[in-house]
């Protein structure tokens, strides 16, 4: 009744047909079994599944296209046995389990995910994430009662890993969910996986002995003559592709290969600042912010790149082809989640989720 009053006064049309109906019912079974029975009542506004479950004759109004309603199984945030409810619910989705039941009813299917007692996802995960997100991805498997196998690397490694797949057609391979070092990223993929979610962003900073010896406040004082420079690697880390989109953009990418001042490249920001720190000859390393939030500031300090492009802005998004879309899309919820928020704060980052206060 609600969701008729609701789309008829969309069109415009409640006022005359409320004021010309012969009666209403308290349910729409009842409402049904009137109209099968009764020569009185000849027509109605019902759940096309309803109708079907009486034998009744339905006729699919354009109109009418969107007013539609989901079923839903949800599990409170008090429940003692979370993994053994969801276990539940998971099976009343299960295409080949409990939708085959709805089916029978004429209910229609939705995207429910595989099913298995104890799933298995697949998460890509950008290095520069590990801190902040790791504790989450624990707390996850044991409410769900599945596992989470997360590859952490950089981005560049795993879009590349993810075309493969993507090409090669397989079907167990692909990760259910991405979450990028940078959006840029999944711009790449994104006609692999569905719509994806701002979650966090840091900015690229310098990392430079404590006091700034070397006096560097901008990027083009990295051209200067006998300055030592560490970036990761451009090919595969998404913060180092920024670190040379960035001195291209300052005008001294060339200046920096010509006085052969790149002396260290990494794979990743964590294994670049271990070289900051255990090799003093290196003068200034291009990092995350949030990979600076526990080194000691008594050795190194940050400095500011004034630039729009020195910040990335890490999303989230579930693959069109996983195998668990609902678990992969609760994982994003969790992730997304205030409790979360506190921890990527913590690490360093900003919180870049929509509405997170309703999350």
């Amino acid at each position: 009744g609600k969701k008729t009053k609701e789309t008829l006064e969309k069109l415009g049309k409640w006022k005359t047909i409320d004021a010309t109906k012969k009666t209403t019912f308290p349910r729409v079974t009842d409402a049904a079994a009137a109209i099968k029975a009764s020569e009185v009542v000849q027509a109605g506004f019902l759940w096309d599944t309803t109708a079907k479950q009486f034998g009744l004759k339905v006729h699919d109004l354009p109109e009418l296209a969107k007013a539609q309603s989901r079923i839903t199984v949800n599990v409170t945030n008090a429940s003692a046995k979370p993994a053994q409810a969801l276990l539940f619910a998971r099976y009343l989705a299960a295409p080949l389990k409990g939708q085959i039941h709805f089916a029978n009813h004429h209910f229609a299917g939705v995207r429910g995910d595989a099913w298995e007692k104890s799933p298995e996802l697949i998460l890509y995960c950008g290095g520069v994430n590990r801190k902040a997100v790791t504790q989450t991805l624990r707390d996850f498997e044991k409410r769900e009662g599945c596992r989470i196998l997360e590859q952490f690397a950089g981005c560049g490694a795993l879009v590349a890993n993810i075309k493969t797949i993507g090409e090669s057609q397989a079907k167990t391979a692909m990760p259910d969910a991405f979450l990028t070092c940078d959006a840029s990223y999944m711009t790449k993929v994104e006609s692999l996986f569905d719509e994806a979610r701002d979650v966090s962003g840091t900015d690229v900073v310098m990392l430079v002995r404590k006091g700034n010896p070397k006096n560097l406040r901008t990027l083009a004082d990295l051209g200067k003559l006998g300055i030592s420079l560490g970036t990761t690697d451009p090919t595969v880390s998404t913060l180092g592709d920024l670190s040379w989109q960035l001195l291209e953009k300052a005008g001294v990418a060339e200046t920096i290969k010509a006085n052969d001042s790149w002396q260290v490249t990494t794979p990743t920001a964590h294994e670049l600042i271990l070289q900051m720190e255990g090799h003093p000859k290196l003068d200034v390393a291009l990092a995350y912010l949030a990979n600076c939030q526990n080194l000691s500031n008594e050795v190194l300090e940050t400095v500011p790149i004034e630039d729009p492009i020195a910040k990335a802005i890490q999303n989230i998004a579930v693959a069109k082809k996983s195998r668990f879309p609902q678990m992969s899309g609760r994982l994003i919820e969790a992730i997304t989640s205030t409790t979360s928020r506190e921890r990527f704060l913590n690490a360093g980052f900003d919180w870049k989720v929509v509405d997170s206060s309703e999350n």
